[in-house]
Formats: C-alpha cells, sequence, structure tokens
C-alpha cells in the first residue's frame, strides 16, 4: 500500500507541476463574451487545461482520499488556487480544498473571494472547510446575479453568521 500511495502523491505532484507550467506569467484579458452567455468571456485554453488536470486530480484523490490530508499537495493545490493568472482554471483546485482538515488555508482561499471567475468556488470551499468568520465577505454575495453564487452564500451564512 505504501509504494501506491507514494505513487500517487508522486502522480498527482507532477499534474500539479503540469497545470503550473501552463499558467501565463502576465495575467492575460478576457476572451470575448460567449455567444449564448451575455457578459461572461470565452474560455482561453490554458484555463481548460487547468481546469482539467483538477478535476483528473479530484478523480485519482477517490482511490487513495487519505492523500487529500497529506500537506505538501495542499500547499500545491493553494499556490494554483491564489494565482489569479490561472483565471477560471483554479475552479477546481479551489474546490479540491473543500474539506474541514484544509481549513487552515481558508484565509488564502478566501482571499480570492472578490474575483467574479471564483467567488461562487470559494464561497462553497470556505462553508465545506467549515470555516467560520467570513460571513462579513460572504454576504454581499447575497445580491449576486448569479443563482449559483446567491444560493452559496445563503448556504454559507445560514451555517456561519453570527448576526
Amino acid at each position: 500500500m505504501e509504494s501506491r500511495l507514494l505513487e500517487t502523491k508522486s502522480l498527482i505532484l507532477e499534474k500539479i507541476k503540469e497545470a503550473e507550467s501552463l499558467i501565463p506569467y502576465n495575467y492575460l484579458p478576457n476572451l470575448v463574451p460567449i455567444k449564448l452567455v451575455k457578459d461572461v468571456p470565452g474560455w482561453h485554453d490554458f484555463e481548460k487545461a487547468i481546469w482539467n488536470i483538477g478535476e483528473e486530480i479530484r478523480l485519482i484523490l477517490f482511490d487513495i482520499p487519505r492523500l487529500r490530508k497529506d500537506q505538501e499537495i495542499q500547499a500545491e493545490f493553494v499556490r494554483i488556487a491564489v494565482n489569479p493568472n490561472a483565471k477560471r482554471g483554479r475552479q477546481t483546485f479551489i474546490m479540491l480544498l473543500g474539506y474541514k482538515f484544509c481549513s487552515h488555508h481558508a484565509k488564502e482561499i478566501a482571499s480570492q473571494i472578490d474575483d467574479p471567475f471564483v467567488e461562487g468556488h470559494v464561497i462553497m470551499t470556505l462553508r465545506k472547510m467549515q470555516a467560520k468568520g467570513y460571513s462579513t465577505q460572504v454576504r454581499p454575495f447575497l445580491n449576486s446575479s448569479i443563482t449559483r453564487v446567491n444560493n452559496e452564500a445563503k448556504k454559507y451564512l445560514s451555517l456561519f453568521d453570527v448576526c
């Protein structure tokens, strides 16, 4: 089992390096909006590729879920999650931290809440982390025009709002 654990950890770290190699050095401008969804920019190819790598990692972690608690892996997830140059590609990496045992990363994840590309994912992850103390940052999203974001804010505040 230990060799399988180490092999899987190595694979995950390789995938993280691959994702990091796709992140542009400079923040790229948004693409023109998607035709079917007004005001939503198209996805750069690197965003899709990073997002997909995060999803591949999520599926790998189903086989060996105890690797979710690995501090080195978590730290690497955070590095991508807080890099705005990855744009929407970081959504899956933010969600990979949605566990109570990752709550020590809540402050870093919460720092991304004002980015419209990940705001809903941040709120959902804070809730899943059971990270209290972010009601002030989450409350404005009750007025979000995006239903999913609005609903995540309601869920978070129903659990952790101290007002």
